[in-house]
């Protein structure tokens, strides 16, 4: 009879996150459906929205295991980065800190470019006939064009910056130079 137990538990554990991912998959495609609908003055019912959400559940299935594998990648690459970043490496300590510490940004940027990726692609998906392959594309190049937008704003942001800090060299000196009674 015990050893029913822990066979049972694993079983209901995997259900019960089949039936998380349904709910989750199917409630969040139905108010995806009805905002889009709503924001272009077509408002649908809840049965409809539901009913869009069940009618594109195997290709949002089909994105997020296609995008779950991806990311499954990038996250053995940062154990692969953190069981080899301790060994020792024919560079310098600060060098070797360096790089490890550039390839974590460089993968964090690949796992929240997926995101936000599949994101836009489940989007695509919920409100266009669109097949998985194209809604993957649509999505990486929606959010590749955000970040190209990026790059102007933070060129502006260091101009500034440099700009301003003669400014503050100013303010800096003058604190140092007046006399405390002013």
């Amino acid at each position: 009879m015990s050893g029913r137990q822990p066979r049972f538990g694993v079983i209901a554990a995997v259900v019960l996150a089949l039936v998380y991912y349904i709910g989750r998959s199917l409630g969040q495609t139905a108010i995806i459906y009805g905002i889009s609908r709503e924001a272009d003055q077509r408002p649908v019912t809840l049965s409809r929205q539901f009913g869009i959400a069940i009618n594109t559940f195997a290709r949002r299935l089909r994105l997020d295991i296609v995008f779950g594998l991806v990311e499954l990648l990038v996250l053995a690459g940062f154990v692969i980065l953190f069981l080899s970043g301790g060994s020792a490496w024919p560079v310098n300590s600060n060098m070797q800190l360096g790089s490890i510490f550039l390839a974590y940004l460089a993968l964090l940027y690949l796992w929240v470019a997926l995101a936000l990726a599949r994101g836009l692609a489940n989007v695509n998906l919920t409100v266009t006939n669109s097949r998985t392959l194209e809604a993957t594309r649509l999505g990486w190049q929606l959010f590749s064009h955000r970040i190209e937008l990026i790059g102007p704003r933070f060129s502006a942001l260091l101009i500034e910056a440099v700009l301003s800090l003669p400014l503050l060299a100013l303010v800096v000196a003058l604190t140092i130079s007046v006399p405390p009674a002013w």
